[in-house]
Protein backbone atom coordinates (compact mmCIF):
# COMPACT_ATOMS: atom_id res chain seq x y z
CA UNK A 1 0.00 0.00 0.00
CA UNK A 2 1.35 3.25 -1.21
CA UNK A 3 0.74 5.80 2.09
CA UNK A 4 1.70 9.38 -0.21
CA UNK A 5 -0.38 9.45 -2.72
CA UNK A 6 2.21 10.89 -6.16
CA UNK A 7 0.82 14.69 -5.65
CA UNK A 8 2.32 14.61 -2.17
CA UNK A 9 5.56 12.61 -3.16
CA UNK A 10 7.20 16.28 -3.45
CA UNK A 11 6.12 17.27 -0.41
CA UNK A 12 6.93 14.07 1.36
CA UNK A 13 11.14 14.09 -0.04
CA UNK A 14 11.33 18.08 1.05
CA UNK A 15 10.08 17.07 4.47
CA UNK A 16 12.62 14.20 4.33
CA UNK A 17 15.59 16.52 2.93
CA UNK A 18 14.87 19.19 5.85
CA UNK A 19 14.60 16.79 8.71
CA UNK A 20 17.89 15.14 7.16
CA UNK A 21 19.09 18.98 6.86
CA UNK A 22 18.14 19.51 10.54
CA UNK A 23 19.81 16.49 11.90
CA UNK A 24 23.18 17.15 10.27
CA UNK A 25 23.29 20.87 11.42
CA UNK A 26 22.37 19.42 15.12
CA UNK A 27 25.36 17.26 14.93
CA UNK A 28 27.50 20.30 13.64
CA UNK A 29 26.17 22.52 17.00
CA UNK A 30 26.74 19.64 18.75
CA UNK A 31 30.94 19.87 17.63
CA UNK A 32 30.80 23.42 18.77
CA UNK A 33 29.45 25.21 15.04
CA UNK A 34 27.05 27.91 15.11
CA UNK A 35 23.37 27.63 14.95
CA UNK A 36 22.29 28.22 11.05
CA UNK A 37 18.75 30.04 10.10
CA UNK A 38 15.54 28.15 9.15
CA UNK A 39 15.94 30.08 5.84
CA UNK A 40 19.15 28.59 5.53
CA UNK A 41 17.93 24.90 5.65
CA UNK A 42 14.53 25.26 3.93
CA UNK A 43 16.87 26.90 1.14
CA UNK A 44 19.26 24.24 1.05
CA UNK A 45 16.24 21.44 1.17
CA UNK A 46 14.59 23.08 -1.63
CA UNK A 47 17.61 22.98 -4.37
CA UNK A 48 19.04 19.98 -3.19
CA UNK A 49 15.73 18.14 -3.95
CA UNK A 50 15.30 20.36 -7.10
CA UNK A 51 18.83 19.11 -8.16
CA UNK A 52 17.77 15.25 -7.04
CA UNK A 53 14.72 15.70 -9.47
CA UNK A 54 16.24 17.21 -12.50
CA UNK A 55 19.29 14.78 -12.13
CA UNK A 56 16.85 11.49 -12.07
CA UNK A 57 14.62 13.21 -14.97
CA UNK A 58 17.58 13.92 -17.30
CA UNK A 59 19.07 10.31 -16.41
CA UNK A 60 15.51 8.66 -16.87
CA UNK A 61 15.13 10.57 -20.47
CA UNK A 62 18.84 9.47 -21.20
CA UNK A 63 17.63 5.80 -20.66
CA UNK A 64 14.61 5.98 -22.65
CA UNK A 65 16.64 7.10 -25.57
CA UNK A 66 19.76 5.54 -25.68
CA UNK A 67 19.85 2.30 -28.17
CA UNK A 68 21.99 -0.14 -28.12
CA UNK A 69 23.72 -0.58 -31.37
CA UNK A 70 23.94 -3.83 -33.62
CA UNK A 71 28.07 -4.39 -32.00
CA UNK A 72 26.92 -4.13 -28.57
CA UNK A 73 24.16 -7.18 -28.36
CA UNK A 74 25.15 -10.24 -27.25
CA UNK A 75 26.35 -12.92 -29.93
CA UNK A 76 26.74 -16.56 -28.94
CA UNK A 77 29.91 -18.08 -29.63
CA UNK A 78 31.10 -20.68 -32.08
CA UNK A 79 29.71 -24.00 -31.42
CA UNK A 80 31.90 -25.97 -28.76
CA UNK A 81 33.12 -22.34 -27.45
CA UNK A 82 32.43 -20.57 -24.33
CA UNK A 83 32.06 -16.56 -24.28
CA UNK A 84 33.70 -14.37 -21.21
CA UNK A 85 31.74 -11.42 -20.48
CA UNK A 86 33.68 -9.06 -17.91
CA UNK A 87 32.49 -5.80 -16.19
CA UNK A 88 34.27 -3.88 -13.55
CA UNK A 89 33.05 -1.03 -11.47
CA UNK A 90 34.88 1.65 -9.77
CA UNK A 91 33.15 3.28 -6.73
CA UNK A 92 34.06 0.33 -4.78
CA UNK A 93 36.38 -1.46 -7.12
CA UNK A 94 35.36 -5.01 -8.14
CA UNK A 95 34.67 -7.16 -11.38
CA UNK A 96 31.77 -9.89 -12.39
CA UNK A 97 32.65 -12.60 -14.80
CA UNK A 98 30.17 -14.26 -16.53
CA UNK A 99 30.78 -17.18 -18.94
CA UNK A 100 28.14 -18.33 -20.94
CA UNK A 101 27.57 -21.02 -24.53
CA UNK A 102 26.08 -21.15 -27.76
CA UNK A 103 22.72 -21.11 -26.25
CA UNK A 104 23.18 -18.71 -23.47
CA UNK A 105 23.40 -20.94 -20.71
CA UNK A 106 25.52 -19.90 -17.89
CA UNK A 107 28.60 -22.19 -17.57
CA UNK A 108 30.22 -19.90 -14.84
CA UNK A 109 30.13 -17.08 -12.68
CA UNK A 110 31.74 -14.86 -10.12
CA UNK A 111 31.69 -11.62 -8.54
CA UNK A 112 34.50 -10.39 -6.64
CA UNK A 113 35.10 -6.94 -4.24
CA UNK A 114 38.19 -5.08 -4.08
CA UNK A 115 40.01 -3.02 -2.01
CA UNK A 116 42.79 -2.24 -4.84
CA UNK A 117 41.99 1.61 -5.66
CA UNK A 118 42.09 1.07 -9.88
CA UNK A 119 40.91 3.69 -12.57
CA UNK A 120 37.98 3.09 -14.61
CA UNK A 121 40.28 1.83 -17.43
CA UNK A 122 42.23 -0.54 -15.58
CA UNK A 123 39.34 -1.71 -13.81
CA UNK A 124 37.57 -2.41 -16.87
Amino acid sequence: MDCISPANKKDAGMFCIALWRIWYHRNLIADGSSLSSLADVCNWSKAFLDDFITANHISRDKRRTRHKSEKDKWKPPDEGLYKVNCDAWVDKTGIGVIIRDRIGNVFASCAQSSMADLSTKAAN
